[in-house]
């Protein structure tokens, strides 16, 4: 029997086996190399109408003749925190090595062939210009491995960045980050000194006589020993002298060569030819017509090559490589990164024109669209057999809820504040379509502000994660002990999505934060409130919550209207009675001094004006005002107008 509106909740209108709490990796590490790990970033892969073109266009290029007059160029793939960028170029590396993928049950698949079967040939689209390039792809990865054996180096160029290490384990060049990627690829030692040893030693073919000799001196086995570069120099001169009949000054000869190769002659060239070769000897079977390939993966490109000028040129060099027809390059490669490489020359003293790189890089972007995509069709995906009861109530109280939540704005080049349509809100059910753009800008404005580190750690990483967070997490007060076991009709709001950013993201201790989490203590004043006021979900803190996100989009008035529409949560709640107990918060939060305001006048489309109050959170530099203010009761307004009398006194600062 189906359920009715009122007993159906937010988690009986989603698709029975793919529950929005379902465990995931919600992190995707590049060099997470885990069976579990890389099925579930297969079989949870989403193929937008972008990321079909960037595949195609990748598939095209990779699968071209190396001896192919045009240039071949790396890929410089950008994207917003948490929009996937990890999550799309390791399964462009693990397809293109058609890498063997085990599912849950321990059956083994084909990368290429799961890939086609069950995301390729699933993806639909009515636009002809796509279904070619889809059927180009398929057709072409069905025949890619009859002609080229691949594999892919993952390199997570995070650990190398400054931000993220001591010192002393700080890499100085893109040169040691790749040899050192290279070395490990090929199981050798993680230190570049002892990897040119083994090297050495490989290519005298005596390598494994040296580590069963070396297991009997140092008691212990090679993988161990190697991780002591003291005990490797103190003692192979003896173990090399053995294994050769010579003396010992022959293998500290051998070793003072290593070091001086490793100091004069290896740069990114000579690594990048080093590459190329071992592509072509291990690879390639020129009698079946097999060519070997590698593809070289950077995650976390744009920290590692801002963090120091000289890594530019470096990058320059390595990307001029690839480009030039004559090197034959097996190699290719995609840097993945926040931003593009214009925004990060633009922080750097460099004499390289910002154009001159973006020229040798074919460029890929993950936008906005991208990612409310992912997360629509992976995490939001509707049950048709539960379908009825969300279209009804979308039917029934769409005009409701476009009039309690579609937020005023006075800029929106892009369009992502405007009206959604009943599709809209069906698919992104029960957030509302504008929140996904919001949280991405509240994300990059925060790192813009320096409020959060641009390189920051957490529980999550992504917009996914915090999708999942807000359908994870209890509602106040509630008997569920999760939101999407709410009854259908409730809505995300923005407080879900402050506590969920302010979780991932780490914060400074002294900024705007504090006053909001201030705000926490405070009571509803039963001679304000009135009862079925004091009985709504709306709190001090709500306010100030939504106040914090709402001043961190240039998009969007932070009024009274705004606030109470991002504070809607039921389509059923009394808007009256609501809208009245918001407006009191708001004017009690003045009061206190938590939240401030200036006015504004806003151009009307008929041509005339009106004024608008515009709210924020203090300045720490006000707050500090305000805290030796702060003594007596006051008048209505009296901590605004000090705070406009403090600042107009001061030099060179003045209201807001």
């Amino acid at each position: 029997m189906q359920k009715t509106t009122a007993t159906t909740t937010i988690r009986d209108v989603f698709t029975k086996d793919r529950d929005p709490l379902r465990d995931l990796n919600l992190i995707v590490k590049i060099f997470d190399e885990s069976e579990r790990s890389v099925w579930t970033e297969f079989e949870e892969f989403v193929i937008t109408e972008a990321l079909l073109r960037y595949l195609h266009q990748f598939y095209t290029d990779f699968s071209a003749s190396v001896t192919m007059d045009e240039p071949k160029m790396p890929f410089w793939l950008q994207g917003f925190y948490g929009s996937g960028k990890s999550h799309f170029s390791k399964v462009i590396g693990y397809l293109f090595q058609n890498a063997q993928l085990t599912d849950y049950k321990g059956n083994h698949l084909n990368a290429i062939d799961y890939f086609v079967d069950s995301i390729l040939n699933r993806f639909e689209t009515p636009d002809d210009k796509l279904k070619s390039i889809k059927k180009e792809l398929v057709d072409g990865l069905k025949l890619y491995p009859k002609h080229i054996n691949a594999r892919t180096l993952f390199i997570n160029l995070s650990p190398e960045s400054k931000s993220e290490t001591r010192e002393e384990d700080f890499l100085e060049s893109f040169t040691s980050a790749l040899l050192k990627g290279f070395n490990e690829f090929l199981k050798l030692s993680e230190f570049i000194e002892i990897a040119e040893i083994e090297k050495s030693l490989i290519s005298k073919g005596i390598y494994d006589a040296f580590k069963a000799e070396a297991t009997k001196v140092g008691s212990d086995s090679w993988n161990e020993l190697r991780k002591q570069p003291e005990w490797v120099y103190e003692h192979f001169p003896k173990i090399y002298a053995k294994l050769q009949g010579t003396d010992e000054a022959s293998g500290v000869r051998f070793l003072e060569g290593i070091k001086e190769v490793k100091a004069k002659q290896k740069n990114i060239i000579s690594v990048l030819n080093e590459i190329n070769k071992w592509a072509k000897d291990n690879l390639s079977d020129p009698a079946k017509g097999i060519t070997g390939k590698i593809l070289i993966v950077l995650d976390e490109a744009g920290f590692f090559f801002s963090a120091k000028a000289s890594r530019i040129g470096e990058l320059m060099a390595a990307a001029e490589w690839v480009n030039t027809p004559k090197n034959e390059a097996h190699v290719n490669m995609i840097f993945s990164a926040q931003q593009t490489i214009q925004e990060y020359f633009a922080r750097m003293s460099t004499t390289v024109d910002y154009r001159t790189a973006e020229q040798r890089f074919k460029h890929w972007t993950l936008d906005k669209k991208n990612i409310k995509t992912v997360v629509v069709k992976r995490w939001l995906k509707k049950d048709l057999d539960a379908k009825n009861a969300l279209a009804k109530l979308l039917d029934d109280k769409f005009h409701t809820i476009i009039d309690g939540t579609v937020l005023d704005t006075f800029k929106d080049p892009n369009l992502e504040y405007v009206r959604p349509t009943r599709d809209e809100l069906f698919e992104t059910y029960p957030f509302l379509p504008y929140q996904f753009p919001l949280m991405i800008q509240v994300t990059q404005m925060l790192i813009a502000k320096k409020i959060v580190e641009e390189q920051y750690g957490g529980k999550t990483r992504s917009i996914l994660s915090m999708t999942r967070d807000v359908l994870h997490k209890k509602y106040r007060n509630s008997s569920k002990m999760h939101f999407i076991d709410e009854p259908l009709g409730m809505l995300v709001t923005l407080p879900q999505l402050y506590d969920s950013l302010v979780e991932t993201l780490k914060k400074k201790d002294e900024d705007q934060f504090r006053i909001v989490e201030n705000t926490k203590k405070f009571i509803e004043d039963p001679t304000v409130f009135t009862p079925d006021e004091l009985k709504l979900p709306v709190t001090f803190q709500d306010v100030a919550k939504a106040v914090m996100l709402l001043s961190l989009v240039d998009n969007i008035h932070v009024d009274d209207a705004n606030i109470i529409k991002a504070l809607w949560y039921s389509v059923d709640a009394p808007k009256a009675i609501f809208t009245e107990k918001v407006k009191k918060l708001v004017s009690e939060l003045k009061k206190k001094g938590n939240i401030v305001y200036k006015k504004i006048e806003v151009d009307e489309p008929d041509g005339s004006t009106r004024t608008l109050v515009e709210y924020r959170i203090p300045s720490e530099q006000e707050i500090k005002y305000f805290e030796k203010s702060e003594h007596v009761a006051v008048p209505d307004d009296q901590v605004q107008m000090w705070l406009e009398s403090f600042f107009d006194r001061q030099e060179g600062a003045g209201k807001d």
